[in-house]
């Protein structure tokens, strides 16, 4: 199996007494799994966050959260041992949950009435970057709703989040920064733009991709799973919100239909 070489990490550990547990690390990696030439190759070329947790004594460490951003760490690392305080109460202007919230709001204004419009409606709130005006933005991922493909069908996506299920973790960095790491949920609905017309999906599963078995459908419903890390830095040190990383809707990913009667 190919495997992507590992260069420094930091790891950020939370003071916490009872289970679950979690932590944080950075690890500078490359951004190819079996290296050969190129700038891609090289260690620093990507920097992946992971999220592990672990739900009781007995229980095995998990990976809850992989997000990433180009480049190494961005930061100093600091010594070995070093302690990470608690977020400060006073310094702590957004929940975590509602920061999560409120990146969900941003993708869906970005689907439904472009970047600008979306960037606008909560001004200065978001920092501009990859994953929010980007190439790995909502739009640039998942398209406007609306018509597409030569207005042969219709798409509608939807941004949400599930909380129980994904979690939502919280750890302390240098420069009284809030890290926030959760992930958003992606439901779609793709109809054909005409009440006449079905989806076709052939016997080589060409059309729509190997998720979804061949047949007519009256509509697909393709959901997603964007996995990232937030930078809220405090209202002495900027005051907004920065999305760290993030992995595009790439964790999870399925297709269902609802197939046409007969």
């Amino acid at each position: 199996m190919a495997r992507r070489p590992l260069g420094p990490s930091v790891v950020v550990v939370p003071y916490q007494t009872r289970y679950p547990i979690s932590f944080l690390a950075f690890v500078e990696t490359t951004g190819e799994f079996a290296p050969l030439s190129g700038p891609a190759s090289h260690i620093g070329f990507l920097t992946v966050m992971l999220v592990l947790v672990k739900a009781s004594h007995s229980a095995p460490w998990r990976v809850a959260i992989e997000a990433h951003y180009g480049g190494g760490f961005g930061f100093v690392p600091p010594a070995v041992g070093t302690y990470a305080p608690p977020i400060s109460a006073s310094e702590t202007w957004v929940s975590s949950r509602t920061a999560l919230q409120d990146l969900a709001r941003l993708y869906q204004q970005e689907v439904e009435h472009g970047i600008a419009s979306a960037m606008s409606a909560a001004p200065g709130l978001f920092e501009a970057g990859p994953w929010t005006t980007g190439a790995n933005s909502a739009l640039a991922n998942d398209g406007m709703n609306g018509p597409f493909h030569d207005r042969e069908f219709v798409d509608t996506s939807r941004y949400s989040l599930d909380p129980a299920s994904d979690g939502i973790y919280q750890f302390s960095a240098p420069g009284q920064t809030n890290i926030v790491c959760g992930a958003i949920r992606i439901h779609g609905t793709v109809t054909p733009a005409s009440s006449h017309e079905v989806i076709l999906q052939t016997a080589n599963r060409r059309n729509w991709g190997g998720w979804l078995p061949p047949g007519e459908y009256s509509a697909l419903q393709p959901s997603g799973l964007n996995q990232v890390c937030l930078g809220i830095y405090a209202p002495s040190n900027q005051g907004n919100i920065a999305v760290i990383g993030g992995e595009s809707g790439l964790d999870e990913w399925t297709l269902t239909g609802t197939r046409t009667p007969g």
